[in-house]
């Protein structure tokens, strides 16, 4: 049935609620159902049809960086998380995730690694929906009541979310950057707002997550604030929100002060972030310049310009060049280049690209100096983000990202804009894809995607490049008022009209509005004239603003006219008297003075190691004790600061370094050696103590005490078998070994030990019994356990060397090593054969003997003997490497290849030997004057060192993993020294010997960066054995200490952790008395 017609002479208004409107409650379903979508699209590339997928070295770090932040906290993390380029923002989500891992590790019993690892996308994918959803709620909000402000709310959602930029960088790559982008829009969006404190503090926090885009939003927050406070005032937006206690002043009060608040914001945010990362300002911005300078390239996998060119003789990273160098000097992978090489215009590239960049800023800081209205500032940041990834030096392929949280914002009510941010994704693509899907970086599963290797390739990386270079363009030529009054004049003598004003489009009116307007007339007669005619309301559009020229002098004016907002009261405050200092007064300074010095002592002492400037200036201070203390002159290292700190941190660790024995006790009976156990725990119960424990050899018996509670836990009897003189840990394989006096090889699990602790209490577990292994041909001097827990080696008391296969318990090799007295294993370069390649041992033995020396007919043994791969030598010196590399080559060694094994180092009445493992061939060796009697290894520094004790002098050889060892050069100690230990936490070597007047015993410490001997602890009766007692895994449980015997069963201990809190604590009374004055 037709509807009935309306009556002659009634209107009709039209309503538009049914004319392609989307309500609220319509709304809400359809931005879950877009927002599940993009979810579920992560969720299902992460986990399902790519599961463990990303950028691996990545991944693993980021793992890594969560499970060191749930076992430890912040406070030591940089100090030892090894390389840690990221600034703290990002590190407390790891750190999130790291709890939540760890947590559901111990539930489940699961591993923690790879539930962490499992984690780290999380984040980035919910990062992603809620830029998606914010885009949503901003469009919406700034779109208002009219028609179309969902469906643009939802096409600026969908833009973002189905963007393959932002689910390959989250869900398949793995990366941050969504994190970073949330936090760089919500700024954007605060400032628009007028919210100058929150837009700052929020801005800062985006620096701390990716520090670029802090340096994106430093020029928009500094022009815009200080035209909105300082050169316009008021001509801001008043916040739209803000609560009742600050209404009046942020709202109202709108002059110079609101930059100080401001500045105070952000600063705060930085400071409270960084704190529990033992990080000041100073030490963030230091931190932050190291990681900038890290990657001195053209481009680092970033399809900008700078890949299309190249240095030093290098093709372009497009062309399949690599990373050219944009800077003379040595880069990190250790190449080094002149300023010649690396050239372009006469010019360092990495001076040519910084000073694009900062023309580039000026031109965006410029924009919005002339007008600070919505568009220009969303129009600023993207050009701003695009620019920092166009024109400098050294950018990363993903640093084009957080442009892709603000283009949609733009692109839902312009067409230039949509079509820029569609052309720009598709070239981002090609970039991500191309890296990604590199062998180099990719997971398996990804290195085969398709198009990856052609996205590689010259033509699809120009594509790239110009797709990308053309949207930094067109949106450089979309900056207006400023690109308008450069092209005025230009347009004018064409006799071309002003371009038309590039209007804020979410201003524009609604769609649908006219229905509301349009009235149909009163029906006529069919035939007659219609009754009325239909009727438009119109809008009037605002005067533009005035010019900035003009709004300058006016504010000078108004400076220079205006009366004061505050009466003149200099003539009153002239006669007040002056002030005094009364017993409040006082109360409040000792206060200050007091909660100063408790919240910057607390875990002051945490990282136990030196981190940052520390490294200057802590170092240079030791190098100063050295000769204070001892006499003994040593070079500055840091000169270039006045030495009063320095010497402040000198004093410190005079007065509280507390180098002093701290506890004594009495065994009551022998004591022949001794050895530490560290604390440990299986990965899934990080809770649980295994370990911790010291193992005493009395000659008849081996006692065990728990270093925790220092009672004795059992007694194990060998008396009848032989006895037990010398001790061997395997910290790796938790097995302790020990040799009576005949030789026999005793073996012990010390998870053994573990389980009677914990049934102990109850008399239900029995002590364990050490089973025989083998016998060596005489009693040790000396025990280590070679680095791959193969073999024993054994440095016995009538000069000759054993290696003992563990597990056969088979003596394997043997060597004479007179005076051997210390030994210690690590891994390095060595010569293995393969039997299956070998027809001939014995002819392969001689050729190999001939160049590395050694038994011939006991290598040829060793090689008929193994049906797998052997390594028969050791590390050598550069010559013979040089020639057992070419004999390889040239087919004379069928079977041997060099690689990574086990190598034995031997003080010995040479001085240090180095050693194979398994077959005690000689590899190197090393002379010094008085012989070589300890040593210890420092893998920390910038290649291994070994530290070797000898007469007053403590040598130092370098040992890399993948080359020849070399003499490194030595020092004079201050008095006789006979044996050396390293520490993992604090990084410092611990010497025994004796004190410089040969009086008793001492322990010195050693700063290993300089090789300054700065402090020394005496002992209260001659040592026999001695080990350190620390747990670097816990710091917060460590009790670092020396732990040291005497014959007689006498024991004390030495305080050795309190170095890091001497010399930082001088500079905490110093800043609590400088609060006090202020």
């Amino acid at each position: 049935m037709r509807p009935s017609a309306p009556l002659s002479g009634e209107a009709t208004q039209l309503t538009p609620p049914a004319a392609g409107r989307i309500g609220r409650a319509e709304a809400v379903p359809a931005i879950a159902t877009l927002l599940m979508a993009g979810l579920l699209l992560r969720l299902v590339l992460a986990y399902v049809a790519l599961p463990g997928s990303g950028f691996a070295t990545d991944l693993g770090s980021f793992t890594a960086w969560a499970l060191d932040l749930a076992r430890q906290g912040p406070g030591p993390f940089y100090a030892q998380a090894g390389f840690a380029d990221y600034p703290p923002g990002y590190l407390y989500v790891l750190w999130l995730v790291g709890l939540v891992g760890q947590a559901w590790a111990n539930l489940t019993g699961a591993d923690a690694a790879g539930l962490v690892g499992g984690l780290i996308k999380v984040p980035p994918i919910l990062a992603d929906v809620g830029v998606a959803y914010l885009l949503y709620r901003i469009v919406r909000s700034w779109r208002g009541e009219r028609s179309d402000a969902t469906w643009l709310g939802l096409g600026a959602a969908a833009l973002y979310l189905f963007d393959p930029v932002t689910w390959y960088d989250s869900a398949i790559w793995g990366q941050v950057d969504a994190v970073g982008a949330l936090v760089l829009l919500g700024a954007v969006l605060l400032l628009i707002d007028g919210q100058s404190e929150l837009a700052v503090a929020v801005g800062a926090l985006a620096g701390l997550v990716k520090p670029q885009y802090g340096v994106v939003l430093a020029p928009i927050l500094t022009v815009i604030l200080l035209r909105r406070h300082l050169f316009a005032v008021g001509s801001g937006p008043r916040p739209a929100w803000a609560p009742g206690a600050l209404r009046a002043w942020l709202v109202d009060r709108q002059g110079p002060l609101r930059l100080v608040s401001s500045a105070l914001a952000g600063l705060i945010v930085l400071f409270v972030l960084s704190a529990p990362f033992s990080l000041d300002l100073a030490g963030l911005v230091v931190h932050l310049a190291g990681a900038a300078g890290g990657y001195p390239f053209l481009s680092v996998n970033a399809n900008n310009p700078w890949a299309l060119l190249s240095t030093a003789g290098h093709a372009s990273y497009a062309a399949g060049g690599g990373w050219s160098p944009d800077v003379a000097g040595t880069n990190p992978y250790g190449a080094t280049f002149t300023a010649a090489q690396v050239a372009i215009l006469g010019l360092p590239p990495v001076a040519i690209g910084t000073a694009l960049l900062i023309v580039g800023f000026l031109i965006g800081a410029l924009q919005l100096a002339l007008r600070d209205d919505r568009r220009s500032i969303l129009l600023a940041a993207a050009y701003l983000s695009l620019a920092f990834f166009i024109l400098p030096t050294r950018v990363h392929e993903r640093y084009l990202f957080p442009v892709f949280a603000l283009l949609p914002l733009l692109a839902v009510r312009d067409r230039g804009f949509l079509v820029a941010t569609l052309a720009l994704a598709a070239g981002s693509f090609i970039n991500l894809h191309g890296v990604l899907t590199t062998p180099l970086y990719a997971t398996p599963d990804l290195q085969g995607l398709p198009f990856g290797e052609a996205f590689r390739s010259f033509g699809w990386i120009l594509v790239s490049v110009v797709i990308e270079t053309a949207v930094f363009g067109y949106a450089l030529w979309r900056l207006r008022p400023l690109s308008d009054r450069l092209a005025r004049p230009l347009r004018a003598l064409a006799g071309l009209p002003p371009r038309p004003p590039d209007r804020d489009r979410f201003d524009d009116p609604d769609p649908l509005a006219w229905l509301d307007d349009v009235k149909v007339a009163p029906a006529a007669p069919v035939g007659g004239p219609m009754a009325g005619p239909v009727g438009f309301s119109e809008g009037q559009a605002p005067a533009p603003p005035g010019g900035i020229g003009e709004r300058l002098a006016a504010w000078w004016r108004g400076q220079l006219r205006g009366r004061p907002l505050r009466a003149d009261r200099s003539a009153d405050l002239s006669r007040e008297p002056t002030g005094r200092l009364d017993r409040l007064d006082l109360v409040v300074v000792v206060i200050l003075v007091v909660a100063g010095l408790v919240l910057r002592t607390w875990n002051l002492q945490e990282p136990l190691g030196m981190h940052f400037d520390e490294v200057y200036h802590a170092r240079t201070a030791t190098e100063f004790l050295q000769f204070w203390r001892y006499g003994e002159p040593h070079d500055i290292y840091e000169f270039t600061h006045p030495h009063l700190a320095k010497y402040s941190i000198a004093v410190g660790l005079v007065l509280f370094g507390d180098d002093k024995v701290t506890g004594t006790a009495d065994l009551g009976e022998p004591v022949t050696d001794a050895v530490v156990e560290p604390r440990w725990a299986p990965s899934a119960t990080p809770a649980v103590r295994d370990g911790d424990r010291l193992y005493v050899a009395t000659g008849r018996a081996i006692v065990v005490y728990d270093l925790q509670t220092r009672v004795r836990i059992t007694t194990l009897d060998l008396s009848a078998a032989g006895g037990a003189q010398r001790l061997a840990l395997d910290e790796t394989g938790h097995e302790l070994y020990a040799v009576g006096a005949a030789g026999q090889v005793w073996a012990l699990p010390t998870d053994a030990l573990d389980a009677l602790r914990a049934g102990g209490a109850t008399g239900e577990t029995p002590p364990p019994v050490p089973s025989q292994l083998g016998t060596l041909p005489g009693p040790a001097v000396a025990l280590t356990v070679s680095a791959d827990e193969a073999h024993l080696v054994a440095a016995l008391t009538d000069g000759r060397l054993v290696s003992l296969d563990l597990a056969t318990g088979q003596v394997v090799s043997t060597a004479t090593d007179p005076g051997a007295a210390a030994l210690i294993s690590f891994t390095a370069s060595t010569v293995t054969v393969d039997p299956a390649q070998v027809h001939d041992p014995a002819a392969v033995a001689s050729s190999l003997v001939g160049i590395i020396g050694g038994e011939a007919s006991a290598v040829a043994s060793r090689i008929a003997a193994s049906a797998s791969p052997v390594e028969v030598a050791a590390p050598f010196d550069s010559a013979k490497l040089q020639q057992l590399q070419q004999a390889i080559g040239a087919g004379q060694l069928p079977g041997v290849s060099v690689g990574q094994g086990a190598v034995v180092a031997v003080a010995d009445a040479h001085g240090m030997t180095l050693r194979d493992a398994g077959s005690l061939t000689v590899a190197a060796t090393f002379a010094m004057p008085q012989g070589g009697t300890g040593l210890a290894l420092d893998p920390n520094l910038d290649q291994p060192t070994l530290y070797v004790a000898g007469g007053d002098r403590l040598e130092r050889f370098t040992v890399p993993t993948d080359g020849p060892a070399a003499d490194a050069g030595g020092q004079d100690m201050p008095g006789q020294v006979r044996d050396v230990r390293w520490d993992p936490a604090s990084n410092l070597v611990h010497v025994l010997g004796r004190t410089p007047d040969g009086g008793g015993d001492t322990i010195y410490v050693v700063e290993p960066h300089g090789n300054a001997v700065f402090a020394d602890a005496r002992l209260p009766f001659p040592v026999t054995t001695w080990d350190l007692d620390v747990d670097q895994p816990y710091p917060t449980l460590d009790r670092q200490q020396a732990v040291a015997l005497s014959a007689s069963g006498q024991l004390a201990t030495v305080d050795v952790g309190s170095h890091a809190f001497a010399w930082r604590f001088v500079g905490v009374i110093l800043g609590a008395l400088t609060l006090a004055l202020i």
